[in-house]
């Protein structure tokens, strides 16, 4: 799979940044979301992915169309639950981009919120770091390359838009099946105008230097 990603370099990567072709791709059929209303019954759970303190992730089917979905059930414990689920509806919304996961859904149902977003078959980065090293030190160079410059183009992107992610690691960098690189988890993200930003946020051997001496709210090592 890995050595797949390395033969369709020359659609994935552009040495440009963020240009006219961002904006048009920003109205194309391919990151709008639906208006189409959902519920829970319209999806199959087919695995679950990963389960954290505010709720579950699954591989979810649309039961009428039969595309594959990730769904995020985020389970309300308190307000603050509520403020930073509905906080990373907005990201997503605001960050539409070839560079970010697309949200489709959002919906509730009883008590809990869903977030229905589009499924990258490659999986995370992490996942995909332990295949690097079967390949030959060339080819990995290659690969490693490319997806590098692809994630600089996601931050450049979200950082144009006044975002800064906060918790960028390789969990978080998702690959889809041609290759391309979308960032994702949008939870812990904030407006850049904001002064105070509570306390220090993150993944601990992801930060960069500035987020623990300086409290700075960084998505890039400056040292």
């Amino acid at each position: 799979m890995s050595s797949s990603l390395v033969s369709q370099k020359e659609s994935i990567i552009s040495s440009e940044a963020v240009t006219k072709d961002d904006q048009s791709f920003l109205t194309s059929e391919s990151i709008i979301t639906t208006k189409e209303q959902v519920e829970y019954n319209d999806f199959e759970i087919l695995t679950k992915l990963f389960g954290g303190a505010m709720g579950n992730t699954f591989l979810v089917r649309h039961k009428y169309t039969g595309v594959l979905y990730v769904m995020k059930r985020v389970d309300y414990l308190d307000e603050n639950d509520k403020k930073i689920a509905d906080e990373e509806i907005a990201q997503m919304r605001r960050l539409a981009s070839r560079y970010t996961i697309r949200l489709v859904w959002t919906f509730v149902d009883r008590e809990d919120k869903y977030i229905v977003s589009e499924y990258c078959s490659h999986g995370d980065l992490r996942k995909l770091i332990g295949e690097f090293q079967t390949l030959p030190e060339v080819e990995r160079l290659e690969l490693v390359l490319e997806l590098f410059a692809q994630i600089i183009l996601g931050l450049e992107f979200i950082h144009s838009m006044g975002i800064i992610h906060r918790d960028i690691k390789p969990a978080n960098i998702f690959i889809m099946e041609d290759g391309s690189v979308r960032l994702g988890d949008f939870g812990l993200s904030k407006i850049l105008k904001q002064k105070e930003y509570g306390s220090v946020a993150g993944t601990q051997y992801y930060m960069a230097p500035e987020v623990y001496i300086e409290g700075k709210c960084e998505d890039v090592f400056q040292q």
